[in-house]
């Protein structure tokens, strides 16, 4: 065999498409190693903080045009992982919603109260939304603190899809299956995570 059917076979190998042996329950995160380790305890986030990576990716939603961004990693939850890492990545303080309504009130000249039981509402309504039922059969996909600039874009920073895939461009990144699984994801490797309905969950209730 010459190095040239060598080759061939080595793309070949490399170029199929496999189904991971598990599945996950609450949530997927893909990103350089360092930024997948800030669930860890407060010290090794302080250093991986330090030490941050941004995550260079390319990412197609429900089979749209390819977008690349940079940003320190992508999120993908169910229903049932809504209220975990996701709902926090994305959550409102009540001070930045009071400070956006300050900002809308005072552009629009809108009588807009702002009272604490209003900044309240809109905090708690918002923040609600995040969260979504264990039995949609949609995705989650949060974007973490993307960089924007003339090569990186992020038109939409999350949102649902029944799709996501994700062709990596980093250096040492990894997928993180439910926080306890890593799959090696570097340059090239191409992921798409979507719903199957024959890994959904069943369950049972047992009435006395």
């Amino acid at each position: 065999m010459d190095s040239q059917q060598r080759t061939g076979m080595l793309r070949d190998s490399f170029s199929k498409t496999s189904l991971l042996p598990i599945r996950s329950l609450n949530e997927i995160f893909i990103g350089e190693s360092l930024s997948s380790r800030v669930k860890l305890n407060a010290f090794k986030l302080h250093v991986n903080l330090l030490l941050h990576r941004a995550s260079y990716y390319e990412i197609s939603v429900d089979d749209g045009p390819w977008e690349k961004q940079k940003s320190s990693g992508l999120s993908i939850c169910t229903g049932t992982g809504s209220k975990a890492w996701s709902y926090n990545i994305n959550k409102l303080a009540e001070q930045a919603v009071e400070e956006v309504l300050k900002i809308g009130k005072s552009q629009t000249g809108l009588d807009i109260p702002l009272n604490r039981d209003i900044i309240e509402m809109v905090t708690d309504e918002y923040n609600e939304s995040l969260v979504f039922s264990p039995d949609d059969r949609r995705l989650f996909y949060s974007i973490r603190e993307p960089i924007v600039n003339r090569v990186f874009s992020s038109s939409r920073q999350r949102g649902f899809a029944s799709r996501v895939s994700v062709r990596s461009r980093c250096w040492d990144a990894c997928m993180v299956v439910d926080g306890g699984t890593s799959f090696e994801f570097n340059d090239g490797a191409i992921a798409t995570i979507s719903m199957s309905e024959e890994d959904q969950l069943r369950t049972v209730v047992l009435e006395h």
